[in-house]
């Protein structure tokens, strides 16, 4: 498994899995496209399975969130906006700055109607957006690196959330790749 979160793009997370100590590398960047390199902020949003929790650790959605190491951002744009208030104020200077937020299950939100038909995935999608553009405007609309991690209807959120915040296609599933329509 860390095997594949490294040729994901996750070291930190594939050297916490297997206990090794590694020091992030940026020499192998490319300087021609737009990448991590060039992010100021780093937003990953963890969308947890069907009727789980994301603070109960029941699945590995739970354990990502609880090892990444960025300012947790809570569940709404307000305290969103305070999260990256306060790590202004306080002189977070890493860079890129990074944030967090998880997302439990809509099942676990919604009840039965989460749990067959995703009812209210659409609005975590939207109050992820909500948190994103939250930071962003406070911290004067830096360039952002997205990441969304979750299983099943977390790759639906990812592609609905792309969308929402004006994402095209071609910027990360393909040039011939066409969006659902949630």
């Amino acid at each position: 498994m860390a095997e594949a979160l490294r040729a994901a793009g996750f070291p930190l997370l594939a050297s916490k899995l297997s206990g090794e100590s590694i020091e992030e590398d940026r020499s192998e960047a490319n300087p021609t496209n737009w990448g991590p390199d060039d992010a100021r902020i780093i937003f990953t949003a963890y969308f947890e399975g069907t009727a789980n929790v994301v603070e109960r650790r029941t699945t590995q959605i739970g354990l990502f969130h609880e090892l990444d190491r960025g300012i947790d951002v809570g569940s709404d744009a307000t305290s969103a906006a305070q999260a990256a208030r306060t790590a202004r104020e306080n002189g977070r200077r890493s860079k890129p700055l990074r944030f967090k937020m998880g997302v439990d299950g809509c099942g676990h939100e919604h009840g039965l109607a989460g749990v067959v038909f995703a009812f209210g995935l659409r609005g975590q999608c939207e109050r992820l957006a909500a948190c994103v553009r939250a930071v962003r405007g406070v911290l004067g609309e830096p360039k952002t690196q997205l990441n969304i991690v979750g299983l099943s209807r977390g790759a639906v959120a990812a592609l609905a959330v792309a969308e929402m915040l004006g994402a095209t296609p071609q910027l990360f599933v393909g040039e011939s790749a066409e969006l659902p329509s949630l």
